[in-house]
């Protein structure tokens, strides 16, 4: 074992004058192997520390913290420019997380997705890759008779088209008049196979929004103001495949739900992987209960909205 000066000798001519392994061992006559096994103890002992601060606003700090604040496994931020657009933000996003989970799946997962640009520009930057094994569930009903990229069908079949894979789509319209009515849709042997499948998916994919005027359901149609004032009297504060939740994440406006042809939060928080990607100012209240709802196991957005998340 060697004596505390020697070790103190050697670590500071490496750490501290920055000479080489191969210069040590010529100034103290030993071997290069020696001198590496030295400088392990060292480390082992507690005389040299080793730690690694990025700058407070970093994307590697802001991806630490929102993980640490909120309990989420994995955070993706990216970087942007302050000239860029909401919809560049999110495009980077949306295709960073993209390129994270593809390289963790294994090619046999079936994979639940919402619906909406963000989650198309998600399927977008998927690498082209063959899993034949793979299904892609479409978990959330459809805006009926809209058009635009951002439709049900077009995200799930540019995500099985990546993957080249089978997709199972939902040909329903995401809210129905009455509780009863969409007992009756949902209980469809058709229907009946696409939600069971997206219930048991191994992986979600969604965004959020939202319950306000400016939010996508709002402007196609798909709720009204009375459904808007039923979420404020519920305390709604976000939107996922069109349920409503509150700021700790539970589901509220539940007369909305009853008529929505989807799985529900409960449902969602069971699927195994969860992977949210979510950008924007206008968004952080509906992020926040999303978050502490435990809704994701994996988080992507961008700095700015990443640093308002955390003050």
């Amino acid at each position: 074992m060697a004596d505390v000066e020697l070790l103190v000798r050697i670590a500071r001519m490496y750490y501290i004058d920055q000479l080489n392994q191969d210069a040590i061992a010529r100034r103290v006559g030993m071997s290069r192997q020696s001198v590496s096994r030295l400088l392990g103890q060292a480390m082992t002992e507690g005389i040299v520390h080793i730690e690694v601060r990025p700058p407070a606003q970093s994307v590697v700090w802001l991806e630490d913290e929102l993980s640490r604040r909120y309990r989420i496994p994995e955070v993706r931020v990216v970087e942007t420019d302050e000239e860029s657009s909401l919809a560049e933000r999110t495009r980077l996003a949306a295709r960073a997380a993209a390129r994270m989970i593809a390289g963790r799946l294994d090619g046999s997962e079936r994979v639940a997705v919402a619906w909406g640009r963000t989650i198309l520009e998600f399927a977008y930057g998927l690498p082209r890759t063959a899993h034949n094994q793979m299904l892609v569930v479409q978990m959330n009903g459809s805006a009926l008779g809209a058009s635009g990229s951002g439709r049900p069908e077009s995200v799930a079949t540019v995500m099985a088209e990546a993957w080249s894979c089978d997709q199972l789509t939902l040909s329903a319209p995401l809210y129905v008049d009455t509780p009863e009515i969409r007992e009756i849709l949902a209980g469809d042997t058709g229907m009946r196979r696409v939600l069971d499948a997206a219930r048991r998916a191994d992986v979600a994919v969604f965004s959020l929004d939202t319950p306000s005027i400016d939010s996508g359901l709002y402007k196609a149609g798909l709720i009204v103001d009375r459904d808007l004032d039923a979420g404020r009297r519920d305390g709604a504060v976000g939107e996922i495949c069109g349920q409503f939740y509150d700021a700790d994440g539970r589901p509220c406006t539940l007369e909305l739900s009853a008529r929505c042809i989807s799985i529900t939060l409960d449902e969602l928080a069971r699927i195994p992987t969860r992977v949210c990607v979510a950008v924007g100012e206008k968004k952080i209240g509906a992020i926040q209960g999303a978050l502490s709802g435990g809704y994701a196991t994996f988080f992507a957005t961008d700095a700015a909205t990443a640093e308002l998340l955390l003050r």
